[in-house]
């Protein structure tokens, strides 16, 4: 047999539809964190060239693209009908306890600001931040059933306390954010090269 336009007629149940939009937005986060990280890190460097900025720009927006476009490729399987109640009840669970992560997470960095000010080590805050980022990913690794999250959040508290080998600040600071940044977009182009299995074209 020849090869169908695509799997858009692949049977999924609504659990699996809704989470498959949901990496997908998860990667287009990635996307726009990973570039964040490495935009911080060049601040950190001197007479950076500016193709740094633009190679930084274009990745980023292709991640972004990427991601989006694959949003919108899932919104054309065919979903069965679910109970609109139910679907909100779940989206509420998945929502409220998503929000109790990220509050924890936004304090937990916010917290971290004063302390190290206090003995002095203000340098050492990118590393705060990458480390209880990458904390956060555990919790969201089980919440939201992806197992990447767990190798995400390992990496980036890895490469957190690593760069803490380096001496000097600057250096020190541009490999934490750096290496977190390419942490998070391997994350996102893990999760969309995972996902276009559903949308790409398939025998029959």
């Amino acid at each position: 047999m020849g090869e169908t336009a695509s799997v858009i007629s692949r049977p999924l149940s609504a659990g699996t539809m809704y989470w498959l939009r949901g990496r997908a937005i998860g990667a287009l986060i990635f996307a726009f964190f990973g570039a964040s990280d490495m935009f911080w890190a060049l601040s950190f460097a001197r007479d950076v060239p500016q193709m740094c900025s633009k190679a930084i720009w274009i990745a980023g927006v292709a991640l972004g693209g990427w991601s989006i476009t694959q949003r919108l490729l899932l919104r054309r399987l065919s979903v069965p009908a679910v109970d609109k109640s139910i679907a909100r009840q779940h989206l509420k669970h998945y929502a409220s306890w998503f929000l109790v992560v990220v509050v924890i997470e936004v304090l937990s960095i916010n917290v971290g600001r004063p302390i190290l000010i206090h003995f002095h080590r203000l340098d050492l805050f990118p590393q705060w931040v990458e480390a209880v980022v990458g904390l956060h990913f555990l919790p969201l690794a089980r919440l939201f059933k992806v197992p990447l999250f767990y190798a995400t959040g390992v990496a980036l508290v890895l490469v957190a306390l690593g760069s803490l080998l380096i001496h000097v600040s600057n250096p020190r600071a541009i490999t934490a954010l750096a290496g977190s940044g390419l942490c998070l977009w391997a994350t996102a182009i893990v999760i969309l090269v995972q996902d276009a299995a559903y949308i790409r074209p398939a025998k029959t």
